[in-house]
C-alpha cells in the first residue's frame, strides 16, 4: 500500500538530498592554499582509506533531463586537452598524501566516462598504482552509456582493472528514451550485462522515475525486465526537474510527467518488486543481491554514503576529487572544482589547482551530518553510537538535537517513525520519506537560511 494523498501532499516539501552535508549549495569562495592544508591535515584523520573521483564531463550528445555537469563533446583534442589537466592535477595532490595509506575505490563518472579511450583509463590508473597499493576489497567503478559500449570495450576495461560497470538505462522503453533525447544501446542490455559478469565484473543498472511519459504501467514493465536480467545492483533515480537552473530540462517542460502519487507510487512499486525478487534494499533508492557487499553492509549496520553513492565500511575512504566540478570530500571539509571544463583546463595549468568553493565543516555540523548518514544509511538513530563518533556524551548529543521535538513528534504521529531504547527507527512506510526524516534534524532547515533544492517526492 502507498502512502495516503495526505502524507504525500504534506511531506512533498522542497529539501536537500543530503548527498553531504552541509549541500553543496551551502559551498562558499575556497583557496587553492586551503585545500593543500586540509589535503596534508586528512592524512592523520578517518577513515584513513584513499576514495578516487575522476569526472569526465563530456557527452555525445545532450540528455534532456540531465542534472550533472556536462557538455556536449566528442572531439578527441578537447578530450585529450581536458585529461593533461586532470593528470597533472592528479600530479600535484599525490605528493600530499601519505603513500602509505590505501586505495579502497576509485569512480570514474560523468558526463559520459565510457567517451575515453582504453589508453586513458590505463594512464589515469597507472599514476595512482605508481605511488599507493589497494586494500583487498577495492573497487574500481565506471559509469557507462549503455550506447557507447561494445563487447571488445568492455573486455579492455575489466583487463585494467575495472571490477563495476554501472550502466545508465534510465528506461527500457524507446518512446521514452526518443522523448527526453537519449540514444538506445545498439547491444541488448541482456547481453552486455552477460558479457559483463562473464568476466567477474559487476554490473549496475541504473533508472530514472518521473521522466516523460512513463506511466506506473510503463515503469512496472521496466523493473520486470531488470529483475528478469538479474544485475548485481539495481538504482532508480528520482527525475529532478528543475528548468531554471539546467536550462536544457525546458526543451521536456511541456511534456506530460508522473508528479505526487503516481511518481511515489512508481518508487514503491520498483522498491516491493526488487525486494521481492531477492535484492536487499540499500537506504530507499539502492538495490543489491546479498551477495554483494552493500547488502552485507546493510547486515552489519556499516553502510556508508559520499557523493558517488552508497559504499560498504570496507571501502568507505576521505574523497580525493579531480576534473570540472569534482568536490573532494575530506573528513571535515569539501572543496568543489570550477564547474566549466574550459576554466578548469586554464587554472590547472596556471596553478595546479582549480578549487573554486567548498566549506569547512564545523564540529556541530559533523555531528549532525553523522545523524543523517545514519537516517539515510541504516534507518535509525542510535544516540550512544552518534554521541560516541562524535566524541561527545550522550545528555549534550540529544539535548543538541531539541529543536527538532515538534518535527519528530509529527513523524511519529504519522506513523514514519518510532522511539526506541537506543534513540528512533524508521518504519516500513517512513523508508519513503527519509529525506524528510534527515530534514527533521537538519538545524538549517529551521534557521531561515533559504536555498533552492529538489522536491522530496
Amino acid at each position: 500500500m502507498t502512502p495516503s494523498d495526505a502524507l504525500i501532499h504534506k511531506y512533498n516539501q522542497q529539501i536537500p538530498r543530503y548527498t553531504s552535508y552541509p549541500p553543496a549549495n551551502f559551498f562558499i569562495p575556497q583557496s587553492g592554499e586551503t585545500l593543500r592544508e586540509r589535503l596534508m591535515l586528512s592524512n592523520t584523520s578517518k577513515p584513513n582509506n584513499i576514495s578516487i573521483y575522476i569526472h569526465i564531463p563530456f557527452c555525445s550528445q545532450q540528455c534532456w533531463y540531465c542534472g550533472c555537469n556536462s557538455s556536449v563533446c566528442s572531439q578527441t583534442d578537447i578530450i585529450d586537452t581536458y585529461l593533461q589537466s586532470v593528470l597533472q592535477e592528479i600530479a600535484s595532490i599525490i605528493p600530499l598524501l601519505d603513500s602509505s595509506r590505501k586505495i579502497s575505490q576509485i569512480h570514474f563518472g560523468g558526463g559520459t566516462p565510457s567517451l575515453l579511450k582504453i589508453e586513458h583509463i590505463e594512464t589515469l590508473l597507472n599514476l595512482f598504482s605508481k605511488t599507493f597499493s589497494y586494500t583487498d576489497s577495492a573497487e574500481i567503478a565506471m559509469e557507462c552509456n549503455p550506447a557507447d559500449l561494445s563487447f571488445t570495450y568492455i573486455s579492455d576495461l575489466i583487463k585494467l582493472g575495472i571490477t563495476r560497470i554501472s550502466m545508465g538505462i534510465q528506461d527500457f522503453d524507446h518512446t521514452i528514451l526518443q522523448a527526453v533525447h537519449r540514444k538506445p544501446p545498439h547491444i541488448p542490455i541482456h547481453e552486455l550485462r552477460k558479457h559483463i559478469q562473464s568476466l567477474g565484473a559487476q554490473v549496475n543498472f541504473d533508472f530514472m522515475y518521473g521522466l516523460p511519459y512513463q506511466t506506473l504501467d510503463s515503469f512496472k514493465e521496466t523493473i520486470l525486465q531488470a529483475i528478469a536480467n538479474r544485475p548485481d545492483r539495481l538504482v532508480t533515480f528520482s527525475y529532478a526537474h528543475l528548468p531554471s537552473m539546467k536550462k536544457h530540462q525546458q526543451k521536456i517542460d511541456d511534456l506530460p510527467m508522473a508528479t505526487g502519487k503516481e511518481k511515489i507510487q512508481m518508487l514503491y512499486e520498483a522498491y516491493h518488486s526488487f525486494t521481492q525478487a531477492g535484492y536487499t534494499a540499500i537506504g530507499l533508492d539502492h538495490f543489491a543481491l546479498p551477495e554483494d557487499s552493500l547488502a552485507q553492509a546493510v547486515d552489519k549496520g556499516t553502510l556508508h554514503r559520499n557523493f558517488q553513492g552508497y559504499c560498504s565500511a570496507e571501502q568507505t575512504g576521505q574523497v580525493y576529487a579531480f576534473g570540472a566540478s569534482a568536490i573532494t570530500q575530506l573528513a571535515d571539509s569539501f572543496f568543489q572544482n570550477t564547474r566549466n571544463f574550459n576554466d578548469y583546463i586554464s587554472a590547472i595549468q596556471k596553478n595546479n589547482s582549480a578549487v573554486e568553493s567548498g566549506y569547512i565543516v564545523t564540529q556541530e555540523e559533523q555531528l549532525v551530518s553523522s545523524l543523517i548518514e545514519s537516517i539515510l544509511c541504516n534507518k535509525i538513530i542510535d544516540w550512544e553510537y552518534i554521541a560516541h563518533k562524535n566524541n561527545r556524551d550522550l545528555t549534550s548529543t540529544k539535548a543538541f538535537f531539541s529543536f527538532a521535538h515538534n518535527s519528530v513528534s509529527d513523524l511519529i504521529s504519522d506513523n514514519l517513525l518510532a522511539e526506541t531504547n537506543k534513540g528512533y527507527r524508521v518504519y516500513e512506510q517512513g523508508k519513503f520519506f527519509l529525506r524528510n526524516i534527515a530534514a527533521a534534524f537538519d538545524p538549517n532547515m529551521y534557521s531561515g537560511k533559504t536555498k533552492k533544492f529538489s522536491s522530496s517526492l
